[in-house]
């Protein structure tokens, strides 16, 4: 996971997935394809927030959510 402060870009990388979003935009670049998602990256106090279940369902992984305990649960299954 990468930050450019200057551009307000944020780049991760997992396997042979680049993901590619910008700070307040709804566009996002998955291996140069574009995506449009409902909750923009931003910044809060200092700390950058990412739509977090876009992200892990991209990379392949499965997102549930617990909402008696508030609680995101992300598995990912890797062969060996």
């Amino acid at each position: 996971v990468g930050y450019d402060a200057t551009t307000r870009g944020i780049t991760i990388e997992l396997d042979d997935m680049t993901i590619n979003m910008q700070i307040g935009s709804q566009t996002v670049l998955v291996n140069g394809k574009t995506h449009t998602i409902d909750a923009p990256p931003e910044i809060r106090n200092e700390r950058t927030f990412v739509p977090v279940r876009f992200i892990a369902e991209i990379l392949g992984a499965k997102v549930d959510y617990d909402a008696a305990t508030r609680t995101v649960t992300i598995t990912r299954d890797y062969l060996p």
